[in-house]
């Protein structure tokens, strides 16, 4: 691609808060700004590049840049960090400011309940007398007049205003976009939920054939019918509910008319549940990935292979590219995979397992003094290890599953040497420096076979790609724990047979080596 507009060396030149670029972050604004009407750019950034700064800087050229991320979080720190980001939230956020309102909703739903924007009693937005004071009216006015603004996934999906509303599109944590646009379009009631109500008997449907999806659609027409006279209830809570089910429901109903077999999974059971979800989203992408936008940019730290996540989201007639390296040093960040490890499966037995206690016994003999975590691949296979490391002498940490915050700090505080085991925890961790000095991979995080989707997926064309995809991102997200600044160091091992098939989906800067045993691994600093 050749560029048209170049950028100068400072980023004040253009609003941004910072003296200098990050490393890469240069060489990334240009190509997103250069990129030609229509196009889409895959853009693999690590931590550092700087990636929020890449649509500030486009907005500079081009006004009404829109930026989503699949985090709130991650949102307020767009806002945060670069004042040139106008941000919304849902309408839950805004409280209502029209005093009369709020108090007779109070007397319907007590004294403690506060009325959003969400619980407007307005039809239509130019009704309320007070519109011109609403936090949530005046939010998006600001958004709409900004030269960049910062959505989530979430919002964006629901929300039409954005879309005739935006230039450039930027998508922020992109590799998580298929799984949140399934959240999104899945329908799950339970029989409570259908009772309160008053909707029909769930079917008895299992599966993607068309006669199960028959099943489905008339089920989800008779119970439109009861949801439509539920959005003139009298009750706000009711009516907005029946309102939102009824639009999902629509959705649900457009999509499994149109739809060929196994590309949705229904599972319902009278008395007990309705479930319907995609097998691939990439059909509803277009509600994200807007036509209308003069380009895409889909960003995110583990892209991995951009053909599965461009497969996964249908985007059609090609992308480009880019794949920046690591700015942490890859000598304080070492992948080490014994080529004596086991192959892990459901047919292990534990002999399988013993080898692979054997193997992180020697691992652990290295890191004596310094805490560290193992990830597994479920609670059994954790167990299975601490019941097999307790007799080492090591301190052996098993999170409590309903206590994820608690069971954090608890190790976080713990004394040196105390080795953590968790099948949750490859995400969502910031143990840098000596809160975790190793990571063992412990078992290639396949998705479960015992997921009907999962198993209706994998029978699709690239299904075995997209398969090793997630399992590569999974491990890349569970040794990302325990290195968190330039000058931080940790070591990650992994003691699965099943690694070097699912490493060449992994992304181009998570080096790896082989090495034959434990004693001597090159790049471990002890």
């Amino acid at each position: 691609m050749n560029n048209s507009i170049t950028i100068s060396n400072s980023p004040r030149d253009y609003g941004l808060p910072f003296d200098s670029w990050y490393n890469n972050q240069k060489d990334a604004c240009e190509f997103a700004l250069n990129l030609q009407p229509s196009q889409t750019l895959i853009l693999e950034g690590p931590t550092g590049t700087g990636k929020s700064g890449i649509p500030a800087l486009v907005s500079h050229f081009r006004p009404r840049t829109t930026a989503l991320t699949h985090s709130r979080d991650l949102q307020s720190q767009y806002a945060t960090t670069l004042p040139v980001f106008s941000v919304i939230w849902g309408q839950d956020h805004y409280p209502c400011g029209d005093e009369e309102w709020s108090e007779e909703f109070r007397s319907r739903y007590g004294q403690k309940a506060i009325p959003t924007r969400a619980d407007c009693p307005h039809k239509r937005v130019g009704d309320c007398p007070l519109v011109g004071e609403c936090e949530y009216e005046i939010a998006k006015r600001v958004c709409m007049g900004a030269r960049a603004k910062v959505l989530n996934y979430h919002y964006g999906f629901y929300s039409r205003w954005w879309r005739e509303n935006t230039v450039d599109l930027f998508c922020d944590e992109a590799h998580r976009l298929p799984v949140v646009l399934s959240d999104l379009v899945s329908i799950e009631l339970r029989e409570s939920l259908r009772t309160h109500y008053g909707l029909p008997d769930f079917p008895l449907a299992r599966g993607g054939a068309p006669f199960m999806l028959q099943q489905a659609i008339r089920w989800v027409e008779r119970a439109m019918s009861t949801l439509l006279i539920l959005t003139r209830s009298r009750d706000i809570k009711v009516r907005k509910r029946a309102k939102w089910l009824r639009e999902a429901m629509s959705t649900l109903r457009e999509a499994l008319e149109s739809s060929e077999e196994a590309e949705w999974y229904i599972e319902s059971t009278p008395g007990k549940e309705f479930l319907a979800k995609p097998v691939v989203p990439g059909v509803f992408a277009s509600s994200i990935l807007i036509p209308q936008a003069r380009s895409v940019t889909l960003m995110s730290a583990t892209i991995g292979d951009p053909d599965v996540l461009a497969d996964e989201l249908g985007i059609e007639g090609g992308f480009e590219f880019k794949s920046y390296p690591h700015i942490f040093p890859p000598s304080n960040r070492p992948v080490l995979w014994l080529k004596e490890s086991p192959r892990l499966s459901y047919r292990s037995d534990d002999r399988d397992y013993g080898r692979q206690i054997e193997l992180i016994k020697g691992i652990l003999s290295i890191h004596r003094e310094e805490k560290g975590i193992i990830h597994t691949a479920s609670w059994s296979h954790a167990k299975k290890l601490a019941r097999g490391l307790s007799r080492e002498g090591r301190e052996i940490f098993l999170p409590d599953p309903k206590k994820r915050v608690e069971s954090i700090e608890e190790f976080k505080y713990s004394p040196l040497g105390t080795v953590a085991i968790s099948p949750s925890w490859n995400e969502g961790l910031d143990l840098h420096d000596d809160l975790a000095r190793f990571a063992i991979i412990a078992k290639v995080p396949w998705p479960s076979l015992a997921d009907p989707i999962v198993s209706l997926r994998l029978k699709r064309k690239g299904g075995r790609a997209w398969f090793d995809w997630v399992a590569a991102l999974a491990v890349v997200q569970g040794a990302g724990r325990i290195v968190r600044h330039p000058e931080d160091f940790g070591v990650t091992y992994i003691v699965d047979g099943h690694w070097p098939r699912v490493a060449r989906r992994a992304p181009k800067w998570f080096g790896w080596e082989t090495v034959d045993r434990v004693s001597g691994c090159p790049g471990v600093r002890v």
